[in-house]
């Protein structure tokens, strides 16, 4: 038996490594796929599906959100500046026995986590409509709220919203064009 320390995340790639190749079969896929319910909180969450582009001269943001399973979506953003990332985030939007909340995890150039592992920076469901999503801390201050809306016209805006480090009302606002 392999002994994994609890803080260590583990990717598809380390456990293929890890387990040994008897516990790894290929097994034959089936002639239609199984199907997932998806719950009707996070149903209501569909319309973030897919991929989302900002760009001018000096930066790319990408955000991609794959559709809802189960009781999960899942995406990814990575921001360049002068084409170089020097931002990812890993985003996560579960609904648990305590409501539907949004895990955000930052990383740095080289995977480099910015909050410690066990803390993920974490944003409860305020309120969700037909194009729009608040969640929002109840004590975080610096990022407090994260406010998705999508226009009639298929444009994605995240608003992050919080307090600055000199004590004034803050907000960021990235408007994404939909490419896949």
């Amino acid at each position: 038996m392999i002994t994994i320390p609890r803080a260590l995340p583990l990717t598809a790639a380390a456990l293929a490594v890890l387990l040994p190749l008897k516990d790894i079969q290929d097994k034959p896929t089936q002639s239609k796929p199984a199907t997932v319910a998806v719950g009707p909180d996070i149903a209501k969450l569909a319309w973030i599906t897919g991929v989302w582009r900002k760009s001018d001269a000096k930066q790319v943001l990408e955000e991609s959100w794959n559709p809802p399973l189960g009781n999960s979506m899942t995406g990814t953003l990575r921001w360049l500046k002068k084409d170089v990332g020097w931002v990812y985030e890993f985003l996560l939007i579960e609904k648990t026995k305590k409501g539907v909340t949004f895990y955000l995890r930052h990383l740095g150039p080289g995977s480099v986590a910015w909050e410690p592992v066990d803390k993920p920076l974490d944003f409860p469901l305020k309120s969700v409509g037909k194009r729009e999503a608040v969640f929002e801390h109840p004590t975080r201050t610096k990022m407090k709220r994260l406010i998705y809306s999508r226009s009639k016209d298929g444009v994605l805006t995240v608003r992050v919203e919080g307090v600055s480090s000199s004590g004034k009302k803050s907000a960021n606002v990235f408007r994404f064009e939909r490419v896949e």
